[in-house]
C-alpha cells in the first residue's frame, strides 16, 4: 500500500494518524516527515508499534537530525510497544 501525503484542512482536529501497510523502511521518509512536522508544530507525537518498529522509527528520526532523547524528555515524542488495548473487549458506544 502506498502512502499519500494529505494536508489536513485548516480547521483539522488535534488528532492526526498515519496508517501504513508494508515495509516500514520504505515508508520512513513519509513517516519521518510526518513526525518532524508534528514536532515542529509543538505537537505531542505518539508512535505505537512493535519493539522493532519503535527502534526503526527512533533510528530514522535520529538519522534525520532529530534529537530523539530531547524530544522524549520534553514529552513531545512518545514511543510505546505496549499493547494492552489489544486484550480489552471492544464495546462500541460504551
Amino acid at each position: 500500500m502506498e502512502i499519500r501525503s494529505v494536508e489536513p484542512p485548516a480547521a483539522a482536529s488535534r488528532h492526526t494518524a498515519l496508517v501504513y501497510d508494508g515495509d516500514l523502511r520504505s515508508q520512513m521518509p513519509v513517516l519521518a516527515d510526518f513526525l518532524m512536522d508534528g514536532l515542529r508544530r509543538r505537537r505531542r507525537c505518539l508512535v505505537l508499534g512493535t519493539a522493532a518498529t519503535v527502534a526503526l522509527v527512533d533510528e530514522g528520526l535520529a538519522a534525520r537530525g532529530v534529537d530523539v532523547r530531547a524530544e522524549q524528555q520534553r514529552g513531545a515524542l512518545v514511543f510505546t510497544s505496549d499493547r494492552p488495548y489489544l486484550h480489552a473487549p471492544f464495546e462500541p458506544g460504551g
